[in-house]
Parts: C-alpha cells; sequence; structure tokens
C-alpha cells in the first residue's frame, strides 16, 4: 500500500508529512512518500492512501472527494491537488482515498487518530 503525504513547509500545512515521518516504522507495510507535485499521484496504481491537512473539519476522517468544494485559492498548491483528485476519480486509477487531517493541528495531537484510521483502513482492504 501507498500513503502519500502532502503539504508544504508553512506551519499547519505540514502536518500530514510530519505524520507520515513518525509512522513509517510503525507500519513496515506501507510505503510513506512525500509528494510536491499533485501528478506525483498518476505515478501509483491500484489503491493510494492520501494524507493531507483539511481546512474546515474538527477531527481526522476519511474525506469524500466530491466534499471538495471550490473555493478562494490560497496557493496552487490548494488548486493543483484539488483539481487532480477530482479528475482522478473521474478516469478511477488509481482508487484514491484522502485521509484528511484538521489543519493547523499538531502532529503530536492526531497522530494517535491517524494511527488507527490506518490500521482500520489496512484491515478494510485486506478483506
Amino acid at each position: 500500500m501507498i500513503v502519500l503525504s502532502f503539504g508544504s513547509e508553512v506551519s499547519g500545512d505540514d502536518t500530514a508529512i510530519k505524520i507520515c515521518n513518525l509512522l513509517k516504522d510503525d507500519f513496515p507495510q506501507i510505503r510513506f512518500v512525500t509528494c510536491s507535485d499533485p501528478a506525483e499521484i498518476l505515478k501509483y496504481d491500484g489503491d493510494v492512501l492520501i494524507l493531507d491537512v483539511v481546512k474546515g473539519i474538527d477531527h481526522t476522517s476519511f474525506v469524500d472527494i466530491d466534499s471538495l468544494k471550490e473555493r478562494k485559492i490560497y496557493t496552487i498548491h490548494d488548486f493543483d491537488l484539488t483539481f487532480f483528485l477530482k479528475l482522478i476519480k473521474q478516469e478511477g486509477k488509481p482508487n484514491v482515498t484522502i485521509l484528511g487531517i484538521p489543519y493547523e493541528k499538531r502532529a503530536e495531537d492526531t497522530i494517535n487518530e491517524v494511527r488507527r484510521l490506518l490500521n482500520e483502513f489496512c484491515l478494510k482492504k485486506m478483506r
């Protein structure tokens, strides 16, 4: 399984990258990759889990791609990732799931939730 993390060096937007770095040893069966360009998603086939911060959510949860709304664009990253995710969903390859972390929450405050949901996701995919 592949987990792609997105983010930037901006405080609050780097939480997914920090969490992936902390979880690498806990999940040896998962390949964690930090991405800087949404087009990198297209390199992968099969199931891909994206870990990224999401504005407007209160707790770590899976986010439906269809719920990603066009909104005021603050960075090119926001536009590109949403665009690519919707395009990929239409094409169906790879099969993308988003695990969203509340924006501006610290990695230390969300890592246990991410760990739990990642375990559940892995078990579900193994069935």
